[in-house]
């Protein structure tokens, strides 16, 4: 039974994923919503800064990144190797200007500005 399991479950893994086009691949992502931004943390151990991309599109933010198999290639890895992508679906209330990005141990956090929200003004 446990065989069978460890054989269907990267099948379903690997369809689930692809079709909400999240890599299951890059570690664990957070989320975290304040007053003023939004702000994305990815684990991407093993993975140089210069091996990311931050890109900002209409409607969402693409965050790329390759992990380069290491040489020796391991004979045995739970990791996945190659170019991997997420994208983030923006809102009106981000600002698509202000976006950083920044790596820190293995940690890529991507903050996005919201915008002014409106505020009702009294007529006087």
């Amino acid at each position: 039974m446990f065989r069978e399991l460890e054989i269907l479950f990267p099948k379903v893994a690997d369809s689930f994923f692809e079709l909400n086009d999240l890599p299951y691949n890059c570690g664990a992502t957070e989320y975290y919503d304040s007053e003023d931004s939004i702000t994305y943390k990815f684990d991407l151990p093993g993975v140089l800064k210069e091996d990311v991309n931050v890109d900002t599109e209409e409607s969402f933010i693409k965050v790329t990144w390759t992990r380069n198999t290491p040489n020796p290639k391991p004979k045995l890895t739970s990791k996945k190797y190659g170019t991997f992508t997420y994208k983030v679906p923006t809102t009106t209330s981000m600002d698509l200007d202000s976006v950083k990005a920044e790596m820190k141990d293995g940690i890529l956090s991507v903050t996005i500005s919201k915008t002014a929200r409106k505020k009702s003004i009294k007529v006087s």
